[in-house]
């Protein structure tokens, strides 16, 4: 079975099944199969992708960055840094001619104009001052040398004197030749530098921009030390070029096998933009979210919540738009929003459940355990397949406003598919108040106006995303809010291989020191690691009313306890011996509060925010030292479900 075969159907009698008929008694075993889809990037939709964007024209980038910089406003400084020629041999023969390595820098000074290969200065975004590095692409091939270098960290040391953002515009061949071991060791310099940028200046966020060809030393020192990767559709990328690669590998590489929307996909860049004016907009929205005044956080001063779906009984997936950026590869549907039923899928009572298991001979403490069971597993499939229920953008949109969207998802024209990554993250703001919101998303699969639901199942590079996201929030010292929905991260041997559990346990480790109020929020079904990874305990743990907290996903948990041939009755006996529901993990202590669901999702999400708003209330008056002093000791260390007793053996 494949995730194809799943879908969003109803049957006559109103019960979510599978398409098929399938017995419901087999339900469990094909969720099982295919709880975790491969979202692997199909060919195809790496070609549309493609067919859509161009490669840069190498004399279209310097003129791209022209316009970048006047759009900045932006003022030089440093200009008159040259190399030690006299401790360079470098040369090259051209025809019978030696030329020298300071020949060769004259020359290019002459034919362009500039001084070196980067430059550094100040300008503005709207009201935000920035300081802005910048690569000359047509110097040199912007390669980086010790005069690079050292404006890099010249740009570093203004950023951290004046205390703002860096802009650091990346378009370069990578480290330059002429300079051996000169150039190489900028490489180190400027992660170095970056690191005591955050050290001196924790606050101060650096934005990297990829325009036009990024490549060598470049890609692997300063640039993947930014806070956030905004590209250029595109833009080629990669630490050894296709040349390099195809010496090594003795056959040809695609020129497009290193273009950043792979890139994208395989979450190495965080967000895509097709143009200045994208770039422009996004980097605006930003910085507004990241100068709001600091002022006291009064619940009361906040405007009544008020969500309001479209008119109807019908959720919108606005799939074609993002709040800022625009999705970058729109489908036939020209902007209109895809609509599905707003109706949850339906839960059997659980009397009627009893009832029936009275009638069938059983005694009322089995009629009972199986009327518990089988409502968890309805619970439990509608979790998983429901697409009415609030997700992770969905809360985005509706929850904060003017909302910085950290993420891009893709249509696969071929499949029908709305491809989003499995954690995305953004910034909005609840009044005056921005927040870092990151969660589980799944996709969408469209088909003859069907909307079915892809789980989102996190990779090792997902969870690399998701620490660059926490490492940004507490350098912008937002509040985090966590929305998790996922049966566990991709258990796939590729995953493993990758490392997927040392990614699991830093990002676990970085919540220790997050320096403002974590809220976590179960949404749907937490599993596993994969699920634990965006709900920790925090500083608050909520969970809406139908959610459901696993150690394991349920299949995989029945196999661990029965085996593979776990029967139907197994994995019903699993569930209910897990005992996931909202309700008992608030019972025993786990979580803080039960989040109520409506019928209607965006009644739903009022809910939400009326918590996170009643949640950053109260801890937004406690001191950050007494915060994480008790994110250990109180939350974790001593909690009340985490208490053991000795026994007189």
């Amino acid at each position: 079975m494949n995730r194809e075969t799943l879908t969003n159907g109803y049957h006559e009698d109103d019960q979510p099944l599978v398409r098929g008929e399938i017995p419901s008694e087999e339900v469990l075993q094909l969720l099982a199969k295919a709880l975790n889809p491969s979202l692997d990037t199909p060919p195809v939709l790496i070609e549309q992708i493609l067919e859509t964007t161009s490669r840069w024209n190498s004399k279209e980038i310097p003129k791209e960055l022209d316009s970048v910089l006047n759009r900045l406003d932006f003022h030089p400084r440093g200009t008159a840094l040259i190399p030690q020629f006299d401790t360079i041999p470098f040369f090259k023969r051209v025809g019978e001619k030696i030329e020298v390595y300071k020949d060769k820098h004259a020359r290019n000074r002459e034919e362009n104009g500039k001084s070196e290969a980067a430059e550094f200065g100040v300008g503005k975004v709207g009201d935000q001052d920035v300081v802005v590095y910048a690569m000359n692409y047509d110097f040199m091939g912007g390669s980086l040398s010790s005069v690079a270098g050292e404006k890099l960290l010249q740009a570093i040391e203004l950023a951290e004197a004046t205390k703002r953002p860096l802009l650091t515009v990346y378009s370069s061949g990578g480290a330059r030749q002429d300079e051996n071991g000169r150039a190489l060791y900028q490489m180190e310099r400027g992660v170095v530098g970056l690191e005591v940028l955050k050290e001196k200046a924790p606050n101060v966020p650096n934005i990297a921009i990829l325009l036009g060809e990024v490549w060598g030393g470049v890609t692997a020192s300063s640039m993947p030390r930014a806070d956030l990767r905004v590209a250029y559709t595109g833009t080629r990328m990669g630490f050894a070029g296709g040349r390099v690669i195809a010496a090594h590998e003795g056959s040809e590489v695609s020129e497009s096998a290193q273009r950043v929307e792979v890139h994208a996909l395989q979450r190495n860049v965080d967000v895509l933009v097709r143009n200045t004016d994208e770039l422009m907009n996004h980097l605006t929205a930003f910085f507004a979210n990241y100068s709001q005044p600091s002022t006291r956080f009064e619940p009361s001063l906040i405007p009544p919540t008020h969500v309001v779906g479209p008119d109807g009984d019908q959720r919108h997936f606005r799939l074609s738009d993002h709040v800022v950026a625009p999705a970058l590869y729109k489908d036939d549907l020209k902007g209109a929003p895809v609509v599905a039923s707003m109706r949850l899928r339906t839960e059997r009572a659980i009397m009627t459940l009893f009832n029936s298991e009275l009638a069938a001979g059983k005694t009322e403490a089995e009629a009972r355990k199986a009327a518990e069971g089988q409502m968890l597993t309805d619970r439990y499939r509608n979790l998983l397949f429901d697409v009415a229920r609030p997700d992770t953008e969905m809360i985005l949109q509706q929850a904060f406003q003017d909302v910085v969207p950290l993420y891009n998802h893709f249509y696969d024209k071929e499949r029908g598919e709305y491809v989003y990554p499995p954690i995305i993250a953004g910034i909005g703001r609840i009044g005056l108040q921005a927040f870092m919101v990151a969660g589980n998303q799944p996709s969408y699969r469209v088909v003859d106006s069907e909307v079915s639901k892809i789980l989102s199942t996190p990779k090792p590079a997902d969870l690399k995303y998701l620490l660059r996201t926490l490492n940004l929030g507490d350098r912008l010292q937002l509040p985090l809010v966590l929305l998790t929905d996922t049966p566990g991260a991709e258990p796939s041997l590729d995953s493993e291989l990758q490392g997927q559990f040392e990614d699991i346990a830093n990002v676990l480790a970085r919540y220790h020191k997050y320096g403002k109020p974590i809220m976590s929020i179960v949404t749907g079904l937490q599993g596993s690691g994969g699920g634990l990874v965006t709900s920790p305990r925090g500083d608050s743990l909520a969970v809406l009313s139908k959610g459901l907290m696993t150690v394991a996903e349920p299949g995989a948990a029945s196999v661990i306890v029965y085996g593979a041939n776990a029967t139907h009755q197994n994995r019903t006996d699993t569930i209910l011996a897990l005992s996931p529901s909202s309700e008992m993990q608030r019972k025993i202590g786990l979580v803080d509060a039960v989040i109520p669901e409506a019928d209607n999702p965006y009644e739903t999400i009022a809910a939400i925010r009326e918590h996170i708003i009643k949640t950053y209330g109260r801890l937004a008056l406690i001191k950050s030292s007494k915060l994480l002093a008790d994110r250990w000791n109180v939350r974790l260390r001593d909690a009340k479900p985490f208490k053991v007793s000795e026994s007189g053996f």
